[in-house]
C-alpha cells in the first residue's frame, strides 16, 4: 500500500517541485527587466533634465543679454525660455520623486513659466 502510494506521490511531488522551480526563475527574470526598465526610464528622464537645465540657463542668459531695444529678440528668447521650462517640467514630472523630498521641484519651473507666458500670446 506505502509503496504503490510513495510510486505515485514521489513523482508527482517532484513534478511540482520542478514546475515550482521554473515558475520562480520566470518571475525573478521579469522582476529584475521591470526594475532594470524602471533605472533606464529614470536615468534618460534625468540626464534629459539636466540637458534642458542647461539649455534654460543658456537660453536665460541669451535673453538677458540682448538689447532691450530689440523686442522681436526679447520674445523669440521668451518663447524658447517657455519651451524649455515646459520640456523640464515634464521631466521632472517623469522622474520617482514622490518618496524624495524633491517632491515639489516641479514648483521651481512656475515662477518662468509665469515670467514668460504674459509675452507669449498672440
Amino acid at each position: 500500500m506505502y509503496k504503490r502510494l510513495s510510486a505515485v506521490m514521489f513523482p508527482l511531488c517532484a513534478l511540482l517541485f520542478a514546475g515550482a522551480v521554473f515558475w520562480g526563475y520566470q518571475e525573478h527574470q521579469e522582476k529584475n527587466a521591470v526594475l532594470i526598465k524602471a533605472e533606464n526610464q529614470y536615468q534618460r528622464a534625468f540626464h534629459d533634465l539636466t540637458n534642458h537645465m542647461g539649455s534654460l540657463q543658456d537660453q536665460l542668459g541669451k535673453t538677458l543679454a540682448v538689447n532691450s531695444a530689440s523686442y522681436r529678440m526679447q520674445r523669440k528668447g521668451l518663447v524658447n525660455v517657455w519651451r524649455l521650462t515646459s520640456q523640464a517640467q515634464n521631466e521632472v514630472n517623469q522622474l520617482p520623486l514622490t518618496l524624495l523630498p524633491f517632491n515639489q521641484a516641479e514648483n521651481f519651473f512656475d515662477p518662468h513659466l509665469r515670467f514668460c507666458l504674459p509675452d507669449v500670446g498672440p
